[in-house]
């Protein structure tokens, strides 16, 4: 469940950082996170 929020958090940031080019980065960072996340569990 702690993996599904954090996707969801990072949807809702790449979504307020739109206009910023970080976003792709950013989108990438969090589903690597998640990935981790879900190995882990």
């Amino acid at each position: 469940m702690a993996g599904e929020a954090r996707d969801i958090k990072c949807q809702i940031y790449e979504k307020e950082r739109k206009d910023s080019k970080s976003m792709f980065g950013t989108l990438i960072k969090c589903a690597k996170k998640s990935n981790r996340d879900a190995a882990q569990s």
